[in-house]
């Protein structure tokens, strides 16, 4: 028994008969929210110093931070944020047993 293989025409994939298979997904990873009691600072400019109860804590954007939350016990603080060339900000700001969020813009005088 004979094979004509004349008859079958062997298939070459092409882009257009073939296409590439499709990216693998992208892994989503969701920050972690911080929790328990602490401020959430978000100032411009984001060097900043942040003063908390008359004592410095150094530059924003530097502070260590726990997943984003400068943690503090519950209770009453007084916050300064000040910068050469800006107006200073100061609030007192009552910290809880959840996240407390300041953001501010300091201005130019």
């Amino acid at each position: 028994m004979l094979l004509s293989l004349a008859a079958c025409p062997r298939q070459v994939p092409t882009p257009e008969t073939d296409p590439a298979p499709p990216p693998p997904p992208v892994a989503v990873v969701k920050p972690v929210e911080p929790t328990g009691p602490g401020l959430i600072v978000h100032v411009e400019p984001d060097d900043a110093e942040v003063i908390i109860d008359g004592t410095s804590l150094g530059i924003a954007s530097k502070l260590d931070l726990q997943n984003g939350l400068l943690p503090l016990r519950p209770g009453i603080y007084q916050v300064n944020l000040k910068r050469a060339g800006y107006v200073s900000w100061r609030a007192e700001v009552t910290v809880n047993d959840k996240p407390e969020t300041i953001l501010v813009t300091l201005k130019k005088p």
